[in-house]
C-alpha cells in the first residue's frame, strides 16, 4: 500500500514535463484489469487452467488438478462473479465428472464437450448444479458452439453433428454431417458452419440442419487447430505447424462464395507450435503466441493484418471469449486473465491519461492505482505492490517520452 514516504518520493524526484507519445510494442500494465488464479483443495500437486466461457457477469473457467502423490487428476468448474472485473472472486467451485474439451454457459446453462459426449448442467444455483443431461457423440466430442436452441458439436472422428437442446433435460439428434480428418474447432456464422481438421478448413451449409451439406474446403499449409470469423465472411486459422519443418502461422481465408473459400492473407510466426488459437473483436485479432501470451493484430484490412501490440504477462493461453468491449482469457499457468483491449498499445507507458504529456495527473493516477493495488500501478508485472513499481515508474517519468 502507498504510505506518505512513497508520496514524499514522488513530490522530490519527480519534475513535471510534456513530452509526445512513444510507440512501444508491448501492451501496459493498464491494459489488464486482473489476473485471477482460483484455488483448488489439495496440495503437492500441478494446476492447469484450461477452457472457459463467460455468461454475462459470470465467468466459468475449467481447471485440472493432478495430485501427484494419489497420482489422479481432479477437474473443476471455477464459477467467477467478473461483474467487477478488477475484482472477480470466486463464487463456487464443483467438482467435474471429466476433463471438458469445451464449454457454453447460455442464460445459466452450462454445455460441456467431454469424454463422455455433451454434458448438460444448470447453473442457476452455483453451490448446487443440477445435472440436465448427458447426450452420447459417437466419438470425442473437440469442441460445440451454441446458437439459439441447437448445439454444434466438432466430433475428432465424425465431422459435425448438430442437436437440438430447445429442451435440456431432453437433447435430440437433428443432423451430422462426416468429414475428413480430425475435426478439432467449429465456429458458427449465420448459415454456415466453419470447421478445421488438421489439413483443411470445411465451410458447412447448416441452413436445414437436419441435412447439414458440405460448401467447399480449403487446403491448409500446416496444422490447423483453431478458427474465428470476422465481418464479411473472413476466417482466421490458426495453423500450429506439424513438424519442425514447417513454422507456425496466421492464415486468412475469404469465404465470401462458401463454395470456394481462398486464402487471401498468412503470417508466419517462424515458431513449431506457437500459434494455438485466435479471436476476434472488432477489428482487432488476438492470436496466442505460445509464451509470449497474446499477439493483438489490426485486421482492418483483412488481406494485411498488422501486429500493434503484445500481452505477455499471461503466456500459454488455452481459450479466449469476448464480452462488453473486454477480453477474457485463459493462461495455463496464470488463471483467468481480463483485458481491456480500449488501452492503447504503444502509448507511453507512464502516460497514465493517454493525453500524449506527462504532468501531475499521470503522477495522480498512478499514486491512486499503486495504494489501492489495480493493475495500472503495478509496473514491474509481478503482481506485488512495492518500492520497484515506485521506482520504475519514477524512472520511466524521468526517461520521459521522446
Amino acid at each position: 500500500m502507498m504510505n506518505r514516504g512513497h508520496t514524499c518520493i514522488f513530490s522530490m524526484a519527480i519534475v513535471f514535463a510534456s513530452a509526445t507519445v512513444l510507440a512501444q510494442d508491448t501492451c501496459p500494465s493498464s491494459s489488464y484489469l486482473s489476473l485471477f488464479a482460483p484455488a483448488v483443495p489439495g496440495f503437492g500437486g500441478e494446476l492447469i487452467y484450461e477452457n472457459m466461457s463467460i455468461d454475462g457477469d459470470t465467468g466459468y473457467l475449467c481447471s485440472t488438478y493432478f495430485d501427484m502423490f494419489q497420482e489422479q487428476s481432479y477437474y473443476y468448474l471455477n464459477i467467477v462473479d467478473v461483474s467487477d472485473p478488477q475484482t472477480p472472486h470466486l463464487i463456487a467451485q464443483p467438482e467435474l465428472t471429466a476433463q471438458p474439451a469445451a464449454i457454453r454457459v447460455v442464460n445459466d446453462i452450462a454445455y460441456i464437450a467431454d469424454f463422455y459426449g455433451l454434458r448438460i448442467i444448470d447453473l442457476s444455483q452455483p453451490l448446487q448444479p443440477n445435472q440436465l443431461a448427458l447426450y452420447p457423440t459417437s466419438s470425442f466430442p473437440m469442441d460445440l458452439q451454441i446458437q439459439g436452441t441447437k448445439a454444434y458439436i466438432a466430433r475428432r472422428d465424425d465431422g459435425l453433428e448438430i442437436v437440438d437442446i430447445s429442451d435440456p433435460q431432453l437433447p435430440t439428434h437433428l443432423g451430422e454431417l462426416d468429414l475428413p480428418g480430425e475435426s478439432r474447432a467449429v465456429v458458427i456464422d449465420d448459415d454456415f458452419a466453419y470447421l478445421v481438421d488438421e489439413i483443411a478448413l470445411r465451410v458447412v451449409d447448416i441452413s436445414n440442419p437436419a441435412n447439414p451439406t458440405l460448401a467447399g474446403s480449403s487446403m491448409t499449409s500446416a496444422d490447423a487447430w483453431d478458427l474465428s470469423v470476422g465481418e464479411g465472411g473472413i476466417v482466421y486459422l490458426a495453423d500450429r505447424a506439424s513438424g519442425s519443418s514447417v513454422m507456425s502461422s496466421l492464415q486468412v481465408y475469404d469465404t465470401t462464395n462458401p463454395n470456394a473459400p481462398s486464402p487471401i492473407a498468412s503470417l508466419s510466426y517462424g515458431t513449431f507450435g506457437s500459434v494455438r488459437g485466435v479471436h476476434v473483436m472488432g477489428n482487432q485479432l488476438f492470436v496466442v503466441h505460445g509464451s509470449s501470451g497474446l499477439q493483438s493484430l489490426d485486421i482492418s484490412n483483412p488481406s494485411s493484418p498488422q501486429p500493434n501490440g503484445e500481452y505477455d504477462q499471461a503466456p500459454f493461453i488455452h481459450a479466449m471469449a469476448s464480452h462488453d468491449g473486454l477480453l477474457y482469457a485463459t493462461s495455463s499457468n496464470v488463471g483467468l486473465v481480463i483485458i481491456d483491449p480500449s488501452v492503447a498499445c504503444g502509448q507511453c507507458q507512464v502516460d497514465l491519461n493517454a493525453d500524449g504529456v506527462l504532468d501531475f495527473f499521470d503522477v495522480s493516477l498512478f499514486i491512486s492505482a499503486f495504494s489501492n493495488q489495480l493493475p495500472q500501478g503495478d509496473f514491474t508485472g509481478d503482481g506485488v505492490y512495492d518500492f520497484f513499481d515506485v521506482s520504475s515508474f519514477i524512472n520511466l517519468y524521468h526517461a520521459g517520452c521522446p
